[in-house]
């Protein structure tokens, strides 16, 4: 993959989308700083001497929401550092959040020409989110440890990423409240959807349909 940074742009997502048309497929854009970088439900993630990319992905492959999060998780265990996914794709380590991941898809005429997968880490003491943490290593060399992973992981199948997904889950087995009733966090679809379960029923929840954070019962 082909890595090509700028000092400074407001956001790495955005810049692809913007210019996708411009760069080849597997290309990784990096910003040493980030001014209006964004997340899942557009909350705003700012970034100063954090590690931020995206990769332009252009070959038709259904398993990112899969392999982004396992590359980051396989990575850090270079480091000696065990990280957890946080359901659908944030990292943890020790309950605190690492990394989050932003994935878009650009279509034209009706169809998908490219898949966008954000990335943001935090390598600095700077980041000011609550109950954040980061992680001191050259981000640099982990960004390179992460392409590496990932290339490693993107010819894989979804049954075996989705095993490995599991592994490293955080959120398999707790109790969540859903719309006024509690459920078992069982297992997910192969499409990261959760299935849940209680004495009287099973159902499937997306990701849009409910903010995990705030619904594990403790």
């Amino acid at each position: 993959m082909k890595i090509i940074e700028f000092n400074e742009l407001p956001s790495t997502n955005t810049y692809l989308k913007e210019n996708h048309n411009n760069y080849s497929t597997n290309t990784v854009i990096r910003a040493l700083k980030q001014t209006n970088g964004r997340g899942r439900f557009d909350r705003q993630w700012l970034s100063d001497d954090d590690l931020t990319f995206s990769i332009l992905f252009k070959e038709q492959n259904a398993n990112h929401h899969l392999i982004a999060p396992l590359a980051i998780v396989y990575a850090l265990l270079s480091y000696n550092i065990r990280a957890q996914i946080k359901w659908p794709n944030d990292i943890y380590i020790n309950d605190k959040k690492l990394a989050g991941i932003l994935i878009e898809c650009i279509y034209e005429q009706g169809k998908k020409s490219c898949d966008i997968v954000g990335i943001g880490i935090n390598t600095s003491k700077k980041n000011n989110e609550l109950n954040a943490t980061f992680v001191n290593v050259d981000s640099s060399t982990l960004l390179s440890s992460i392409i590496r992973c990932y290339k490693k992981l993107l010819p894989v199948g979804n049954s075996f990423l989705l095993n490995l997904y599991r592994s490293y889950s955080s959120v398999l087995g707790l109790t969540i409240h859903y719309k006024g009733i509690d459920y078992q966090i069982i297992n997910f679809t192969e499409d990261l959807k959760l299935i849940l379960e209680n004495a009287d029923n099973t159902i499937i929840v997306s990701a849009n349909e409910i903010d995990i954070k705030s619904s594990i019962v403790k």
